[in-house]
């Protein structure tokens, strides 16, 4: 629980937030503004790959999937859902975190 915890902290905080902490966090929340299409989620699982490999360090990823959220409250497009596989470096335990970004 704690990892997941950490991992939707990082998805969650804006690269530039934390004081004295410039580097944690990411772009993504900035990126939704752009068009929402094949090449934005394709950018996204990279960044996601970079990013979290880089800020949790106790994490192996294993697959990353972004799609788009076009429901009827989101007609806008500006919502991905993420799903997150990865494994604990320390127990080896699977596990899987989906998340909902939106604008």
């Amino acid at each position: 629980q704690i990892i997941r915890s950490s991992i939707q902290r990082i998805l969650q905080t804006n690269r530039g937030e934390r004081v004295m902490q410039p580097e944690f966090g990411t772009t993504l929340n900035y990126r939704l503004f752009e068009p929402n299409d094949e090449i934005l989620r394709m950018e996204l699982k990279e960044l996601l790959y970079k990013e979290l490999a880089a800020q949790e360090p106790r994490i192996d990823i294993k697959t990353v999937s972004v799609v788009s959220n076009l429901t009827g409250d989101n007609e806008d497009g500006h919502e991905v859902l993420i799903t997150l596989t990865f494994s604990i470096k320390s127990t080896g335990e699977t596990a899987t975190l989906r998340f909902l970004v939106e604008k």
